[in-house]
């Protein structure tokens, strides 16, 4: 198997094609799961690629395409852009296109006009639908109709793709002009001159692709400038009985007014065009059927059929899951941002005093507190509440202490020298010295004891402060916690909901998809029964035909026989006589004397003259008194046109009308 090129979610298989919008591709759509199905992908040549404008309107225009429904039009997936390329996908079937089948049929597999017949009804059948169409206010047409968008599956079905692309080319020349070039050999002069198509544009194409197949070569060869008379007389049957046969002169008319050059002087629409080929069919000269399309393409492709079943097989068993493009979950909506909580300010103790420290905040709630931030080394911390004096206490007393030391030993120092007078003031005032920093010591001892305290009131609200950081920490982390996972529990509930809309859809999708299926076997079955019915009944009428013919001979070769004044029946005559003069018969004077009555039938001979040349008594009055000679002599009288059979006059016997007999009272 040849290397396999992945494409987005698709896997290109092989390329089986191309057309005027791309390369065509046999291509797997691929999902999480692994294979989804089995497409066509073409993708977009990139010389109309690179033209944004015509691809948005190329988009716009296949959404429409994809909403039109027929058993005999190519469905339309998806389009887009992957990997910087914009492609089409579209429904897969097992078949060739028609210009591959031109091909095989030059390869001794000619198309025969029973099948030809039927594949242009099909194709008729796609472009009656899209015609009718109007979606979102718009128009569906092929527009540049060729045997590349034509598909014959192997199973007799008929596919024909690629509507509204010709519409999009119109405003961009260039590009239409690259594009078309591919399929110019099948474009409307129309269209060839730049002008929009319309629906009379293909019936131009289908005029062409109808010739091709009948004769297996194309209409035009080098210039469109030929008498197109001319050229349908000189044309033979490329699949003929014998060696000579010309295509019927019905199918030559079709054709001539296909291609006229005027699309005025065309069919005005593809129903009318539908009419004239269904009356061909009526004749049941041609039985086209699906069966006998399955039977040519099974002959014709026997090789490739049985080559692309086990390719496909061992396509089925591969692992797509590896070319499988996992969608990652989305991403879990995140809680907004909370505001940065403001550093607390610094509150100010005096230093006699201690600080009041606030209760605990553990107990308060947790929302009604700015949230701090996520790392406790991030949350600045605040200020003790304490601010140094520029001296402390201590020193001051040590400084007193030392002067007073100082002091008392310069008076002892200056009282050894001096006079005795003066030590016992010095003495006194020693004493009164080292009482005054007795009590200054044991005020240094209370300040002392009293800063130990501040200390420790300090060291408390500290250790409270920290509490409560730790216990809203300790909440937030708790509410991102349980945050966190009510939103993994909505997520995990959407995708659980996701995969059910998922499920349902594709229940859904199965479900119309069978519908569908049914609707066109349904149709299919009911056309097939009504072809059966149009041929069943173009029989009859040609038995009965038969028969007239017949019946018109044998009374020719009657006619041959008859000779003029020869003696036939009054049923075979094709003229009967019409009397043309008659005689009351004379009541007999015996029966009238009785007064007896009745009735008398006579039978005459009328001669080729029209004269009564004999006379027999059919019906009497069994009367003995001269009633039936009276009537006898009377109908000698009568005078008649003489009777015709074949032309000829001839002797026939007529019933007279009854004479009746009534005596008087």
């Amino acid at each position: 198997m040849a290397k396999l090129e992945k494409f987005g979610s698709f896997v290109l298989l092989e390329e089986v094609g191309s057309d005027c919008a791309g390369r065509v591709y046999r291509a797997a759509k691929v999902r999480s799961t692994g294979l989804e199905k089995i497409v066509y992908l073409t993708k977009i040549h990139p010389s109309l690629a690179q033209n944004t404008a015509l691809m948005k309107s190329l988009m716009d225009e296949l959404k429409v395409c994809a909403q039109v429904s027929s058993p005999n039009i190519a469905k339309v997936y998806g389009c887009g852009k992957l990997e910087g390329a914009y492609f089409i996908s579209w429904e897969f079937v097992e078949g060739k296109d028609l210009g591959t089948v031109f091909t095989r049929s030059l390869d001794g597999f000619p198309l025969a006009v029973d099948q030809s017949l039927y594949i242009l009804s099909r194709i008729l059948g796609a472009l009656e639908t899209a015609h009718a169409a109007r979606i979102e206010d718009k128009g569906v047409l092929h527009g540049a109709l060729s045997p590349v968008d034509v598909i014959l599956t192997y199973e007799g079905d008929v596919k024909v793709k690629n509507f509204n692309f010709a519409q999009v080319l119109v405003p961009h020349p260039n590009e239409r002009k690259e594009a078309l070039k591919r399929i110019e050999t099948y474009l409307s002069p129309e269209v060839q001159d730049g002008k929009p198509p319309d629906k009379r544009s293909d019936i131009y194409a289908l005029g062409l692709i109808l010739y091709r197949m009948l004769t297996g070569e194309p209409f035009f060869t080098e210039s469109r400038e030929i008498d197109v008379k001319q050229r349908l007389e000189s044309s033979v049957l490329m699949a003929p009985f014998q060696d000579d046969d010309k295509i019927p002169a019905p199918l030559s008319d079709i054709i001539a007014r296909c291609v006229n050059p005027n699309p005025a002087h065309r069919f005005p629409s593809v129903k009318e065009f539908r009419q004239a080929i269904d009356a061909i069919l009526l004749s049941g000269d041609f039985t086209p059927s699906t069966f006998n399309l399955a039977f040519y393409m099974h002959t014709a492709f026997r090789s490739e059929i049985e080559t692309e079943n086990k390719q496909m097989q061992e396509e089925q068993a591969m692992d797509f899951l590896k070319y499988a493009v996992l969608e990652p979950p989305p991403a879990p909506a995140q809680p907004p941002a909370r505001p940065a909580e403001p550093a607390p300010a610094v509150q100010k103790v005096a230093a006699p005093e201690a600080p009041k420290v606030a209760a605990p905040a553990a107990a308060q709630p947790v929302a009604a507190r700015p949230a701090p931030p996520a790392r406790a080394a991030e949350v600045p911390m605040p200020s003790l509440g304490y601010e140094q004096p520029k001296k402390s206490p201590v020193a001051i007393i040590a400084a007193i202490v030392a002067v007073v030391l100082l002091g008392g030993s310069l008076g002892v120092y200056f009282g050894v020298i001096k006079p005795k007078q003066r030590r016992a003031a010095e003495q006194a005032a020693l004493l009164a010295e080292q009482k005054k920093m007795e009590g200054q010591r044991k005020r240094l001892l209370e300040l002392e004891a009293q800063m130990k305290a501040s200390e420790a009131e300090k060291e408390k609200y500290r250790q409270d402060l920290q509490a409560l950081l730790d216990a809203e920490k300790q909440a937030k982390d708790k509410a991102d916690k349980d945050a966190q996972a009510r939103i993994q529990a909505e997520i995990q509930k959407r995708q659980e909901e996701q995969k059910q809309k998922d499920e349902a859809a594709k229940r859904q999708a199965e479900e119309a998809e069978k519908i569908r299926l049914d609707q066109e076997a349904k149709q299919r079955e009911a056309e097939e029964a009504a072809i059966a019915e149009q041929k069943k009944a173009a029989e009859e009428e040609e038995r009965k035909r038969k028969e007239a013919e017949d019946e018109a001979k044998r009374r020719a070769e009657l006619a041959a026989q008859v000779q003029e004044g020869q003696l036939v029946s009054l049923e075979s005559a094709d003229t009967k006589p019409k009397i043309v003069k008659s005689k009351q018969p004379t009541y007999p004077p015996m029966a009238l004397k009785m007064g007896v009555g009745g009735t008398v039938t006579v039978s005459v001979l009328v001669s080729e003259t029209g004269a009564v040349v004999d006379v027999k008594l059919k019906k009497p009055s069994g009367s003995k008194y001269g009633l039936d000679e009276a009537a006898m002599d009377a109908a000698r009288k009568y005078q008649f046109t003489p009777a015709l059979k074949s032309g000829k006059r001839v002797k026939v016997w007529y019933d007279l009308p009854i004479f009746q007999f009534t005596p008087p009272r």
